[in-house]
């Protein structure tokens, strides 16, 4: 079958006017057609059954039916059907209802040529065809701004009353169709105020429309939707309307929260590390001079008799010392290189044992309350470290009191921690999620604002007139060292609490014991090769191993080190060797010298931690670690413990 060909339903009853209608089809050149017809109503609603038809010509009285009742019928059975109405003079009334009613048109008997039929046969499959597009691109266009995921909405441009609205824009709002269409934007809280809708729409009669505008819109329930705004005017039925589509952007906006707050993350991380490595690098060269202080002041006593005036200048010469060797430790710890004696405790005995101390650093306005939990977990802490931070968060608790009367309590606890409890800490470093033991310091001061909260634990960065030094900076690398975390509370006027975390261990509570091994002297020689790139280092350590009887050979580095013990290769009972050295490092040394000779003793000392400068030895066969800065009494017991058969 050609396609092209029109397929033509006839319903006529009168054989002459079919016949007519016929021959003036056929007369039309430019029309090719294919006429069926059906005598009655009822054999048309037949042949529609049975076959697809292009156009219906039909006229309104027939043997069977009767005026517009026949059009009905016929509408009903082939709904995507054009009609054209076929009737005499007398039913021209009927007709035009058939036209208000959907025909494509009506032709007179009388009045029918092969042009008019011609014309308006063609004009009716164009019309028809033209409405179904229409039809079509309105369905498709109802479709798309109904389920749209994005909200559209057409309202007055004047008072922005919803005239329509999609799904979308209702379930975000939480508004139903009822309840918005003939209501006004303002009105319903949508936008906030009527000025904040002006301004949009000022934008739009100035520029035509606009794109990708941030705008709040506001929920019934009055919540806050950021969104990004587009608009454009419309007239519809001689009515200027705004045609808008807005995209909730909230996730977008929490994403650029979560980007912005891991970058400041990265920048603090970044900044820690290298103020760490410039505090840690610091740390060691104090330590290797400090040696040369100690040492020295200690060698100088011991040659003293107990009732020598000048010894009592040595003892405070030692105890200047070591509190140097404490700030020390301070700058080792933010490094997060500090040394660590660990040993499981109870937080709550800690602070209880410190109580004593509180009055020395805290304001006499302040009252100190002490809320202690007392059957904690254990932590494996660094007791002194320890006493250092809680020391260092009661200080400032004190200070932001300002000389003025307040309360400072200090709470112990157990905290279950998840991730996200971790992501709002100071220092989720990939942390394991659990049970951890927290110290609680707040105050009723004066609080912080969020921009002091983000620098307070940066290096010697404080609010009052006069620094005091690392701080909590020092807090913050003790903490880290010991894999805990430290989270901040804090508000303007309202005082601030710091609370520090540290994983629960499952060990005994230890208890302190110290122990002084014995003086002793030397039951024989001890050859002893010193390798130290520090010349007061060496200077003061030899003086120190010679004083116990040792032979001591020195070389200033591991190169000038390994060629001695190649010498003296019998005789070196033990290597005391540094860690950091020029040439050639204490570990390659190291390893030189057990190839040599398996069975050397190596004490291995260095100006960092114990647990950074051996975790390269284990199962290597290392003899010992000394930290500077040592004592020549502490380096005796050192070796009473590596060579107990030589004394």
């Amino acid at each position: 079958m050609n396609e092209n060909i029109c397929r033509i339903l006839l319903v006529e009853d009168n054989p002459g006017d079919a016949r007519l209608v016929e021959e003036y089809l056929r007369e039309s050149s430019d029309l090719a057609c294919e006429l069926v017809r059906g005598d009655t109503l009822a054999v048309g609603l037949e042949l529609l059954g049975q076959e697809r038809f292009d156009l219906i010509m039909a006229d309104l009285g027939l043997p069977d039916s009767q005026g517009i009742a026949t059009f009905h019928r016929l509408t009903e059975a082939a709904p995507a059907t054009p009609i054209i109405i076929l009737t005499g003079l007398g039913d021209r009334e009927v007709a035009l209802a058939c036209l208000r009613e959907g025909a494509q048109d009506y032709i007179t008997k009388n009045e029918m040529s092969p042009l008019s039929l011609g014309k308006a046969v063609r004009y009716a499959l164009e019309r028809w065809r033209s409405q179904q597009a229409l039809k079509a691109s309105e369905e498709k266009f109802s479709k798309v701004f109904k389920h749209s995921p994005v909200w559209v909405v057409i309202s007055s441009l004047e008072d922005g009353t919803y005239l329509e609205v999609n799904d979308a824009f209702l379930n975000a709002v939480g508004y139903s169709r009822h309840e918005v269409l003939g209501q006004g934007s303002v009105e319903l809280g949508i936008w906030a105020t009527a000025d904040e809708r002006q301004k949009v729409v000022s934008l739009i009669n100035k520029h035509g429309s606009v794109s990708n505008l941030e705008a709040v819109r506001h929920t019934k329930d009055g919540r806050e939707i950021p969104t990004l705004y587009s608009g454009e005017i419309l007239e519809i039925d001689g009515r200027r309307c705004l045609v808008s589509v807005s995209q909730d952007i909230s996730a977008m906006k929490q994403a650029e929260a979560e980007r912005l707050k891991i970058e400041q993350q990265l920048l603090q991380v970044q900044k820690l590390e290298s103020l760490g490595v410039l505090a840690g690098g610091i740390a060691h060269d104090f330590n290797n001079m400090l040696m040369g202080i100690l040492g020295n002041a200690e060698l100088a006593r011991m040659d003293l008799s107990p009732e020598s005036p000048v010894r009592v200048y040595f003892e405070h010469i030692e105890t200047a010392a070591r509190r140097l060797a404490d700030l020390t430790n301070q700058l080792l710890a933010y490094s997060g290189r500090g040394r660590f004696v660990v040993k499981a405790i109870n937080l709550s005995s800690l602070v209880t044992e410190l109580r004593s101390l509180l009055n020395t650093v805290i304001s006499k306005q302040a009252q100190v309350r002490l809320n202690l939990e007392e059957n904690l977990p254990s932590v494996q802490v660094d007791v002194t470290q320890m006493r250092q931070v809680i020391m260092n968060l009661i200080t400032n608790a004190s200070d932001a009191l300002e000389e003025r009367n307040g309360t400072i309590t200090i709470c112990t606890g157990v905290t279950q921690v998840d991730r996200n409890y971790l992501a709002s800490t100071h220092l989720d470093e990939d942390m394991p999620t659990g049970t951890y033991v927290h110290i609680e310091v707040s105050d009723t001061g004066v609080g912080m604002d969020r921009e002091t909260q983000e620098r307070i634990f940066d290096p010697f960065f404080t609010t009052k007139f006069t620094g005091r030094g690392l701080g909590l900076a020092a807090v913050l690398g003790i903490i880290r060292g010991h894999q805990g975390t430290i989270k901040v509370y804090s508000e303007p006027g309202k005082g601030t609490a710091i609370k520090v975390l540290l994983p629960a261990s499952q060990k005994p509570v230890q208890r302190t014991k110290e122990d002084s091994p014995e003086e002793g002297h030397l039951a024989q020689t001890i050859h002893v090769l010193l390798v130290d790139d520090d010349e007061m280092v060496r200077g003061v350590t030899r003086l120190s191993l010679e004083k116990m009887g040792c032979r001591v050979l020195t070389a200033k580095d591991g190169v000038d080190g390994l060629n001695l013990f190649r010498q003296h290769l019998e005789k070196v009972d033990m290597v005391l060797l540094d860690m950091t050295m020029p040439r050639m490092s204490g570990e390659e040394t190291f390893h030189q010298m057990r190839r040599l000779k398996p069975s050397v003793k190596v004490l291995l000392t260095s100006g960092y931690n114990e647990q950074e400068s051996t975790n390269r030895f284990t199962g290597k066969g290392l003899a010992g670690f000394i930290q500077k800065p040592f004592t020549p009494s502490e380096l005796r017991r050192k070796l009473q413990t590596i060579l107990p058969d030589k004394f």
